[in-house]
């Protein structure tokens, strides 16, 4: 008989533990009439202790058992409940009634805003902090820059690049995976504020425009996320810190709680703008309790701040005290969400975090340093560096380095790659030799007709510091040869020095002679328009002379926005039937000049 009660017992526990096995319930709670997420509504289960909150996109998850009777509450809503069903397991979305009541004028005085006590004592050791950080002057650090375009795996893209799977990267979404189109690292042993780049890796898909890239989608990467100061220069806008002196006038901040972090106790704080269409950030930020200076800031843009093609935006800073007992930068990020069309995706209301929220054609930049005082690094080579404990840096992998070659490789790469060189340089490159410039190759002018001219010059692959260049013309109607030759030396790796000799023997038009010797790097260095012009123009100029010179050319670029050029001349010129010399009533064939010219160029 007791044999039997036991089994009894038994099943009756088997079967119990059976009828309430728990699972997920998730799901997202929102407004019924707006559909937006609620934000830390209360999501328990009733007659127990088990609990939890939404996030900001409204979302919870808890363990539950089927029957349970779930209970949500936030306030300025009417609470309601929901009973787990089998069929919640693959989630819910609850909608919860507002409920305003309108009440007379309530006058409330806290005793104290503690939060804006914390922030005033932020605001008052700013200064101190802001010093100590930036009074280190000797340090190391390693920069990764990546750029990646996002591709629809649906597109038909695969019609026009071989083997697509074999060069792009996977991703969680696969929807959408990821071309990389330019990787750079760099290693900088700082001195006395003054960087000494160690060590230099880059690459990308288009070899002859890499440098076109990183003066102008990398300029987006040139911030400096320096939130001690009161504003911060992002895409030529001023932005106002969030912790600036006048922070309040535009921003809201609020004291989230405190945590302790190695030992440290740390406030933390979260803050948004006041006008929400104003160009400002949002996002948190965290402070030591004992000298009040930053742990950490993260911040985003609103989607509300409506900046050109920037989609997305993403700062983050964090600090770290230093064995001697001194704060010091520990990491910097920064990435940027370009695109030429607005996103149409989910992320409407929480637009400050569409870093992460791309579709096909996006540009993805993303910058991170790393930061390190430490001297066992004196030991290490700078290429090794990113290795080391000190920075724990996310390196870049080094299989996007093998889909860049192959990118490199394919036909319609190569050909967007030449014609943009072109474009931009105006010269078509061969291994060893370059053509060009391109708009001196065929030309018009009354006197010599249609102008073929053949420009060339040694390229980068023949001789990395030293370029050596000249042309032949001949002119259809002159029935004449016009030859020239140049020379240019870079005598250091970097173009802080440049020297260049030239000679030529040529027609010059007078109305441009002047003024093209003050234009660096001209790539239509004769002015006489392009191939459209030559093409169309129903009269050509006959105001040319006919000119031997022969020029020096001291190039000095200095790291701070400074040029200086200073080149002697001496030219012998003579005239043409349209272009006399004429002094004193008496006409010259020729006449011989010489001089120096002094250009110097200051940035601000």
């Amino acid at each position: 008989m007791t044999n039997r009660i036991i089994l009894i017992i038994m099943v009756l526990a088997l079967s119990s533990n059976t009828f309430s096995q728990k699972h997920i319930v998730s799901g997202f709670v929102k407004d019924i009439e707006t559909k937006e997420p609620v934000q830390f509504a209360n999501v328990w289960i009733e007659k127990t202790y088990m609990g939890v909150s939404t996030d900001i996109n409204g979302y919870f998850s808890l363990e539950a058992s089927i029957g349970d009777i779930i209970n949500i509450s936030s306030m300025g809503y009417n609470p309601t409940k929901i009973e787990v069903k089998k069929s919640n397991k693959n989630g819910i979305n609850v909608y919860l009634q507002e409920n305003i009541t309108d009440l007379d004028e309530i006058l409330v005085k806290p005793d104290i805003d503690y939060a804006k006590v914390l922030f005033k004592r932020i605001i008052n050791n700013k200064k101190h902090n802001r010093n100590e950080i930036y009074s280190t002057h000797n340090y190391k650090n390693i920069t990764n820059t990546t750029i990646y375009l996002a591709i629809d795996t649906a597109s038909s893209i695969d019609r026009f690049v071989d083997n697509i799977d074999d060069i792009i990267v996977d991703t969680v979404n696969k929807n959408l995976r990821f071309l990389p189109i330019y990787l750079s690292e760099e290693a900088n042993d700082v001195i006395d504020d003054k960087p000494n780049l160690v060590y230099s890796k880059k690459n990308g898909v288009f070899p002859k425009l890499n440098q076109t890239i990183e003066s102008i989608i990398l300029q987006y990467l040139v911030v400096d996320l320096n939130f001690y100061q009161n504003q911060l220069y992002i895409f030529d806008r001023g932005i106002v810190s969030p912790i600036s002196d006048n922070a309040l006038l535009y921003y809201n901040i609020y004291l989230n709680d405190s945590s302790f972090v190695d030992g440290n106790k740390l406030y933390n704080f979260s803050f948004s703008p006041k006008n929400k269409f104003a160009p400002l950030f949002t996002g948190h930020f965290s402070v030591y309790s004992n000298t009040y200076s930053l742990s950490e800031i993260e911040v985003y843009f609103k989607n509300e701040a409506n900046i050109n093609f920037v989609n997305g935006f993403k700062g983050k800073v964090s600090y770290k005290i230093q064995p001697n007992g001194k704060l010091f930068l520990n990491q910097q990020h920064l990435g940027i969400n370009l695109s030429l069309l607005q996103d149409k995706d989910t992320t409407v209301i929480y637009g400050s975090q569409r870093i992460d929220d791309f579709s096909n054609g996006n540009w993805l930049l993303n910058k991170r340093t790393y930061y390190s005082t430490s001297e066992e690094l004196e030991y290490v080579k700078a290429r090794n560096w990113k290795y080391q404990t000190e920075f724990k840096s996310e390196e870049v992998n080094s299989k996007d380095y093998q889909h860049v070659e192959k990118i490199k490789k394919q036909p319609i790469v190569k050909a967007i790659d030449a014609i943009g060189g072109v474009v931009l340089t105006s010269y078509i490159n061969t291994k060893l030799i370059d053509i060009g410039p391109v708009f001196d190759i065929y030309s018009t002018n009354a006197i010599e007709g249609n102008r073929f001219s053949v420009p060339v010059r040694t390229g980068e692959n023949m001789f990395e510091f030293l370029t050596i260049g000249g042309f032949l013309g001949y002119g259809t109607k002159s029935n004449e040869f016009k030859y020239g030759a140049n020379i240019g030396w870079q005598p250091f790796k970097k173009d802080k020095y440049i020297i260049h000799m030239s000679y030529d023997e040529d027609y010059t038009l007078i109305s441009q002679d002047k003024f093209l010797r003050f234009i660096k790097k001209n790539p239509n260095a004769k002015g006489n328009g392009n191939f459209i012009a030559a093409v169309t123009t129903r009269e050509r100029d006959p105001y040319l002379k006919e000119e031997k010179s022969i020029k020096l050319k001291f190039e000095y670029n200095a790291d701070e926005n400074f040029d200086l050029e200073v080149s002697p001349y001496f030219a012998q010129n003579y005239s043409t039937p349209i272009v006399r010399f004429v002094h004193n009533d008496i006409d010259y064939k020729s006449y011989q000049n010489y001089g120096a010219l002094i250009n110097l160029r200051l940035a601000f």
